[in-house]
């Protein structure tokens, strides 16, 4: 299993409903979360066969600030 982090813009459940849909589409995904009181709003996701940047474009595509931590 692979762990991606990344900073994110997401700052509340209703942006975290609007990408819900988005993410869900991403293969290889099992879990995901997203840290509101960071000040970096992270989303970590968990699952196999990840493609950081892949997953990092769809979110950036859907109107979302994303990049990379670790």
């Amino acid at each position: 299993m692979k762990v991606i982090v990344y900073k994110t813009n997401i700052k509340n459940e209703y942006q975290k409903e609007m990408i819900a849909p988005v993410i869900g589409k991403i293969k290889g995904i099992t879990e995901w979360s997203i840290d509101f009181e960071d000040k970096d709003k992270v989303l970590r996701i968990e699952g196999y066969s990840l493609k950081p940047k892949h997953i990092e474009a769809v979110i950036i595509k859907a109107g979302f600030e994303c990049e990379i931590l670790y």
